[in-house]
């Protein structure tokens, strides 16, 4: 099973859940994206892998990277 299968119920029963990129800006404190599907659901292909860029300089710190699977907290 795929991890995202894993995380998702784990996380949104103790969290607000948001599509990365935050198009809405709602504040966040952990961000998970699969680099593996950036497909350009939710923000086309470019902009999400420039979202992904940008969290260093939003405050947050890669925490775990696993296959495709990227773990950032707002530090």
């Amino acid at each position: 099973m795929a991890a995202g299968n894993h995380l998702a119920p784990w996380l949104t029963g103790r969290c607000d859940v948001v599509l990365f990129p935050n198009a809405d800006n709602a504040p966040v404190e952990w961000v998970v994206v699969d680099t593996t599907r950036m497909n350009g659901v939710s923000a086309p292909r470019k902009e999400q892998k420039a979202a992904v860029t940008g969290l260093s300089s939003e405050g947050f710190q890669r925490i775990v990277r696993s296959g495709g699977m990227v773990l950032f907290r707002r530090v």
